[in-house]
C-alpha cells in the first residue's frame, strides 16, 4: 500500500466574530464528521474527494484557530490500492471513526475499496496521525467485506466497533456486528458479537451502533444497540437497546426504554450516563408501527405527524425503566410549528455535563421556492430529570434564496464552555446573496462555534428566545410587574386545568404546581429576572411570562 498525503492552504470567511468568540466557518472536505481541541488548534475530520481518472474519495485534516476559527492548513490521506493498481475510494465513516492518544497524536479507522470485478470488497486499516501510518491490526474479519463504524478509548483500553457482511444471494446480504479490544500489542480480541439471520418478518436484526463507559465501574461497558425486526424489504418494526456488560463480554442486564409504547418505533436513539450512573435516554417517536397508527391503521411503518422527543430513566443496578416524558408542547412552542414545518427533529450526538445533558441535531423548516426544504441545526438542554432548560436553533442565512441549511454530525465542549458543533452545509447551485458562502459549492464541511449559554448571537439566553421564534398569543395576564410580595394571574374566564412553572433566568426551577391558582407569593424569591410558564392541556396552549421581582 502506497501512501498519498497532501497539505493545502487556503483562506475562508468568517461569518461572525464576536467579543463572546461565536463563529461559523467553512473548512476543506465536503462533510465534517467529529472535531479536537488542542491547545488553542481545532482539528476537525472531514471526508473529502479528487478527481483521478473518476472522483475518488479521501479525509482530510483540517487545522483551525480555535479563537476565530481562522484556517492554517489541511492534511489529506487518499489511498492507492496494490490489488487493483490505482487510487481507491477512501471511506470516514462516522464521527467515532476516531480517538486522540498521548502526546498530540491521533487514531483514525477508514474503509477502502479493495478488489476486481463489479463488485467493491470493503476491507479496513487504521492509522496514525500524523504520520498516516498504516497499523498492522487484524480488524478485518475472515473473507467478508468489512467496516470500521468506530473507534472508543474507553479507561485507557482501546476498543474498534467493527460491521461485517454476508451475501446470501443477488438480493440478499446480512450485516453483523462486532465488538474488538485492540491490544497493546497489536493484537484484538472479540468482545461481543452477533451474527444476524436473513432478514423475515420473524427475525431480529441486531445493529451495534455505539458503546459507553461506565462511570461507576471500569470493568463495565454499556452497548447502544438498534433491534429491527418484521421485514418488507425494510424493517418496519425497530427499537432502541441498552445493554450493560462487563469488558470479557458477559450481560449483566438488558433495558428496553421505549417500554410500555409499543405503537412506536423509536428512531435517533441516544444515551447519556448520568452522574448517579443511571441512564438518561431519548428518542424521536417519528414512525408507527404496523397496524398503530390510530384512525388509519397500515400494515406497514407510518410516519408520526406531531412526532417529538421522548426522555426516559433506566436504574444503573437493574436496568429498569424509572420514568418517561416528553417535552412536546415545550418544543412546537420553542420551533414556533406551523403547518409547513416537520416538528420533529433528527437527533445526532449528545453530552452529558454537571448540571444538565445537551443533545444535538438539525431538522426541516419548509422556506419558499426555490429554497424548499432546509436543514435547521439546534441544541437542546435539558436536566437529568428531561425537563427542559433550553433550546436553540442557529438559521445562519433566513434570507438567502441558495441556502439549504447546516448538519451537525457532532459537537464537543470547548475550553470557554461553550460548544463546537461539525458538519455539512448544503446549498443550491448558483450565485448566493450572501457573499460570505463559497462560490460553486454546494456541499462543505463546516463548524459552527457558539458561547456557553448555546448561543451564536450573544446575550440570547438573557430572554431565551431563539432566532426567528413565533410565540403563541398569550391569552393570561399577570401582574405586577415589578411584583414586590405576590403575583396575580387572570386565566380566561371559565377554564381550568392549568399547570404553572416559574424559573430563573438560568434555567432553575423555583416553583412549580398543577393546580389553577391564582396567587404566588414572591417574598422568598430573590430580586431578579424569572420566567413563568403557563401550560393548559386541555387546550394544547402554553405561554411565557418575563417577570422581574424586586422588594
Amino acid at each position: 500500500m502506497k501512501k498519498f498525503t497532501l497539505t493545502i492552504l487556503i483562506t475562508s470567511s468568517v461569518l461572525s466574530l464576536s467579543a463572546q468568540n461565536t463563529w461559523f466557518k467553512f473548512v476543506p472536505g465536503w462533510r465534517g464528521n467529529n472535531c479536537y481541541i488542542l491547545a488553542d488548534t481545532i482539528y476537525s475530520f472531514c471526508p473529502t474527494s479528487k478527481f483521478d481518472k473518476s472522483i475518488v474519495l479521501g479525509l482530510n485534516i483540517n487545522k483551525n484557530s480555535l479563537l476565530d476559527g481562522e484556517f492554517y492548513s489541511s492534511d489529506s490521506l487518499f489511498y492507492y490500492s496494490d490489488q487493483i493498481d490505482e487510487l481507491t475510494n477512501l471511506q470516514y465513516r462516522t464521527k467515532n471513526n476516531s480517538i486522540r492518544l498521548n502526546n498530540n497524536y491521533f487514531l483514525f479507522a477508514a474503509n477502502y475499496g479493495d478488489s476486481v470485478g463489479s463488485e467493491t470488497k470493503w476491507q479496513s486499516d487504521v492509522f496514525l496521525y500524523p504520520s498516516f501510518e498504516k497499523l498492522e491490526l487484524p480488524i478485518n474479519y475472515d473473507t467478508f467485506p468489512t467496516l470500521v463504524e468506530g473507534l472508543f478509548l474507553i479507561n485507557y483500553k482501546k476498543y474498534a466497533l467493527v460491521n461485517w457482511y454476508k451475501k446470501f444471494d443477488k438480493l440478499n446480504t446480512v450485516q453483523s456486528s462486532r465488538l474488538l479490544k485492540i491490544n497493546v500489542d497489536n493484537t484484538t480480541s472479540l468482545i461481543y458479537t452477533r451474527l444476524n439471520p436473513l432478514y423475515s418478518q420473524s427475525n431480529h436484526d441486531i445493529q451495534l451502533e455505539n458503546i459507553h463507559a461506565d462511570n461507576q465501574n471500569p470493568a463495565n461497558l454499556f452497548l447502544q444497540i438498534l433491534d429491527r425486526w418484521d421485514f418488507a424489504g425494510d424493517a418496519n418494526q425497530f427499537e432502541g437497546v441498552i445493554q450493560k456488560i462487563d469488558t470479557t463480554g458477559k450481560l449483566i442486564w438488558e433495558s428496553r426504554p421505549v417500554g410500555d409504547q409499543d405503537t412506536i418505533n423509536t428512531t435517533d436513539f441516544k444515551m447519556v450516563q448520568l452522574p448517579n450512573g443511571n441512564i438518561l435516554c431519548s428518542w424521536l417517536d417519528l414512525y408507527y408501527r404496523p397496524w398503530k397508527k390510530p384512525g388509519d391503521p397500515y400494515h406497514l411503518a407510518e410516519s408520526k405527524d406531531n412526532a417529538t422527543f421522548w426522555f426516559a430513566e433506566i436504574d444503573y443496578q437493574t436496568g429498569k425503566k424509572l420514568w418517561t416524558k416528553n417535552n412536546r408542547q415545550f418544543l412546537n412552542w420553542k420551533m414556533g410549528i406551523t403547518d409547513k414545518d416537520v416538528a420533529a427533529n433528527l437527533m445526532t450526538d449528545a453530552l452529558i455535563f454537571d448540571d444538565g445533558a445537551v443533545w444535538c441535531g438539525y431538522r426541516y423548516i419548509n422556506r419558499p421556492y426555490p429554497q424548499n426544504w432546509t436543514a435547521i441545526p439546534y441544541l437542546f438542554k435539558t436536566g437529568f430529570d428531561g425537563k427542559p432548560i433550553w433550546y436553540r436553533e442557529y438559521n445562519l442565512w433566513s434570507t438567502d434564496t441558495t441556502d439549504k441549511g447546516f448538519k451537525p454530525y457532532s459537537f464537543i465542549r470547548t475550553p470557554d464552555n461553550g460548544f463546537l458543533l461539525t458538519g455539512e452545509y448544503m446549498r443550491r447551485w448558483g450565485v448566493p446573496s450572501d457573499t460570505t458562502q463559497p462560490m460553486g459549492v454546494f456541499q462543505t464541511a463546516a463548524l459552527l462555534k457558539l458561547d456557553s449559554n448555546g448561543c451564536f448571537t450573544p446575550g440570547c439566553n438573557a430572554t431565551d428566545n431563539i432566532i426567528k421564534i413565533k410565540v403563541p398569543e398569550n391569552i393570561c395576564q399577570i401582574y405586577p410587574n415589578p411584583a414586590h410580595t405576590f403575583l396575580q394571574i387572570d386565566y380566561p374566564t371559565g377554564s381550568s386545568g392549568w399547570e404553572i412553572i416559574i424559573t430563573d433566568i438560568n434555567g432553575k426551577e423555583v416553583f412549580q404546581t398543577k393546580e389553577t391558582i391564582h396567587q404566588i407569593s414572591t417574598k422568598h424569591l430573590p430580586n431578579g429576572i424569572y420566567y413563568i410558564q403557563l401550560t393548559n392541556k386541555k387546550f394544547y396552549h402554553h405561554e411565557t411570562h418575563k417577570i422581574i421581582i424586586q422588594h
